[in-house]
């Protein structure tokens, strides 16, 4: 049988300038083993209709499923390497030009997986694009640009949706601790501080974390500061004595020495090497 891959590439105008435009868009009936070493040129969302695939990239391997998907960063080196032999996917590529604001309130990072995606619902929405992305018009390339906007919401909302069903199984004191976490993760966090504003106390909070998340609240607040970090070593110009106070830690030296410990290089070499994938020469 045929591998059938359909989609459209249309040529860029003056819709560059739009919030959001469509670069490319389509279906891998049969998605092959793909690998960029310099990365792509625009943003990318891949959903999986059938079968599963490993996605590798910024150091991580993640396996995606019927009903997820991911999103890479433009200029992020990554492969693809399909687990079945019928593994289809459809694509969207886009450019972004709020992509620092938006992309931060949204938590999509470098490389994000999703899953519990309505995929049928996206389908349209793919089909939508690549009919209008047939028509050499202003008019349908800016309704190209709401419709790649609506694309990337209605994965964001996907993903939302999960955290909503996993915080309706979570025990009530960890999720106030978490949330807790992550809105003043940039303040002098303590146990203390956290069990009281939880209504337990330290060490039953400590119980909680470990059975529930099999991590210490440090644990989570150091991944919660290293991930924000990580956005701001990618995304702005800040130094890492800025980024340091910035995210949570008391000096740069003790913030250099977490990041080493989670990502296993130094904060500099981690901005070297995404800028390096954002310009590849």
């Amino acid at each position: 049988m045929p591998h059938k891959t359909i989609n459209s590439f249309p040529s860029l105008k003056d819709e560059v300038e739009l919030p959001f435009f469509l670069r490319a868009v389509g279906t891998n009936e049969y998605q092959q083993n793909d690998t960029k070493k310099d990365g792509y040129l625009y943003h990318q969302l891949f959903l999986v209709e059938e079968g599963s695939l490993a996605l590798t990239a910024d150091g991580t391997r993640h396996v995606v499923s019927k009903g997820g998907g991911f999103f890479i960063n433009k200029g992020l080196p990554f492969s693809i390497e399909k687990l079945q032999n019928k593994c289809t996917t459809h694509f969207v590529f886009f450019g972004c030009n709020c992509e620092e604001i938006l992309f931060n309130k949204i938590h999509f990072l470098p490389v994000s997986v999703f899953d519990n995606i309505n995929i049928d619902e996206m389908k349209l929405l793919c089909k939508k694009m690549y009919l209008l992305s047939t028509e050499d018009n202003f008019y349908s390339r800016c309704l190209n640009s709401a419709l790649v906007y609506e694309f990337i919401m209605n994965v964001f909302a996907s993903n939302e949706k999960k955290d909503l069903v996993e915080t309706n199984d979570m025990n009530p004191a960890l999720l106030l601790a978490k949330r807790y976490i992550e809105q003043y993760y940039f303040t002098d966090l303590t146990l203390d501080t956290l069990a009281e504003f939880a209504h337990v106390s330290p060490q039953h909070l400590c119980r909680l974390f470990k059975k529930h998340m099999n991590m210490r609240p440090t644990h989570y607040i150091n991944l919660t500061r290293i991930k924000v970090a990580k956005w701001r070593l990618h995304n702005t110009d800040m130094t890492i004595t800025e980024i340091a106070e910035e995210v949570g830690f008391s000096t740069p030296y003790y913030f250099t020495n977490t990041f080493k410990k989670y990502e296993h290089m130094s904060p500099s070499t981690y901005r070297k090497m995404v800028k390096e994938s954002d310009n590849p020469t």
